[in-house]
């Protein structure tokens, strides 16, 4: 049998300490069953439990993915809709515009039809516009 020694913290030791005095083991007994126990876990075990971990981070990611590809085809239907709605908005614009210029011409007929006019004025207006 091989004789080793160890150096650990003041806290490390009192809990080894404590603990063997629950199991009523040694503290020698407790450090060695510890390292033993330490020693058999498999390995194998643990690469299987790894690659588990790597299986469940790659399935979140193509998760996150998929995610992230929603969210930009989302954005490019707002943007979409965004210009659909800007070319409404621009043509609605032109009609108000028209009609704007249409009402215009309107009021200016109705104030020269307002002003007194002989009657030899009305039948010159009437085969001769007035030029501008």
């Amino acid at each position: 049998m091989k004789y080793f020694r160890v150096r650990v913290e003041d806290d490390l030791h009192a809990q080894a300490t404590e603990k063997a005095d629950v199991l009523r083991l040694s503290l020698a007994d407790l450090v060695r069953e510890a390292v033993r126990t330490f020693c058999a876990q498999d390995v194998r075990k643990q690469a299987v439990d790894s690659l588990e971990m790597v299986d469940e981070l790659r399935t979140q990611l193509r998760t996150k993915d998929a995610q992230i590809e929603n969210l930009h085809e989302q954005i490019q239907q707002f943007h979409q809709r965004l210009e659909t709605e800007q070319e409404s908005h621009q043509q609605q614009n032109a009609i108000i515009m028209q009609q704007t210029q249409q009402l215009d011409r309107t009021q200016l007929l109705l104030e020269d039809l307002r002003k007194p006019r002989t009657v030899w004025q009305r039948v010159k207006a009437a085969f001769a516009p007035e030029s501008v």
